[in-house]
């Protein structure tokens, strides 16, 4: 092709500004996938308290947007859907309800349950249901539980606790431990990957001061890495 990936992106996001002026979207960002042997050229890693270490990634992405050279600025630290947890309050513990109560009389509503099963053709075909309001709040809302020992019932609201929680769209696990990260692209005329961490390790030191974990990866590890790998063969 006569053009590069990095020059149609940036017709591309000339194209699509008033997206993201307009904020319809969370999120709108035109990426250019890494040709090399990293997909990235930066990639920073970060582990510890998420309200902490989300508030640091959006001033180091600001930060990265700012410098001439760096380009594809994103983070995995999108938030998803909320995750809406329960937990059984005194009065519905005075009446005898428990979480393995509650969770028994959901069941029916937010996961598919098998009521049949029938052949056609030679097949075998599983007839499932599940409720259509269960995208919909206000069935919590309007849910009764039969009190244990009792034909009595109660109103769901009434005897349990709602938490909401956000959660994040995507999540990564290394040895057990959650990571978010920053990837971002160089511009190779402009600079390298070692003269950009050299721009923002004071940024880098900032946030170890916060008890944040902090890994560089990316071009500059494997390059580091390459290095090493030269060296041991030499000795060899």
């Amino acid at each position: 092709r006569s053009r590069s990936a990095k020059e149609i992106s940036q017709d591309i996001k000339k194209l699509t500004v008033e997206f993201k002026e307009q904020k319809e979207f969370e999120e709108f960002n035109v990426v250019v996938p890494g040709a090399g042997i990293v997909e990235s050229d930066i990639a920073l890693s970060f582990w510890g308290d998420e309200v902490a270490v989300k508030k640091e990634i959006e001033k180091l992405q600001k930060h990265m947007q700012e410098i001439h050279g760096v380009f594809n600025v994103t983070h995995d630290m999108t938030l998803g859907e909320k995750e809406l947890k329960f937990r059984v309050n005194p009065y519905g513990a005075s009446l005898g309800i428990n979480e393995t109560i509650i969770s028994n009389a959901l069941k029916p509503l937010f996961l598919k349950a098998e009521i049949s099963k029938m052949f056609y053709e030679g097949k075998l075909i599983r007839i499932k249901s599940q409720d259509e309001g269960k995208d919909r709040a206000s069935t919590l809302d309007n849910l009764y539980i039969t009190i244990p020992n009792s034909k009595q019932k109660v109103r769901l609201k009434e005897v349990v606790d709602f938490i909401s929680k956000p959660s994040f769209s995507t999540l990564y696990k290394e040895d057990g431990q959650k990571i978010w990260s920053v990837y971002g692209s160089l511009d190779k005329d402009i600079m390298t990957s070692s003269e950009f961490l050299s721009l923002i390790k004071k940024d880098l030191k900032h946030i170890k001061k916060q008890g944040i974990g902090v890994e560089v990866k990316g071009e500059e590890k494997e390059n580091k890495k390459i290095q090493q790998e030269m060296m041991q063969a030499a000795i060899i």
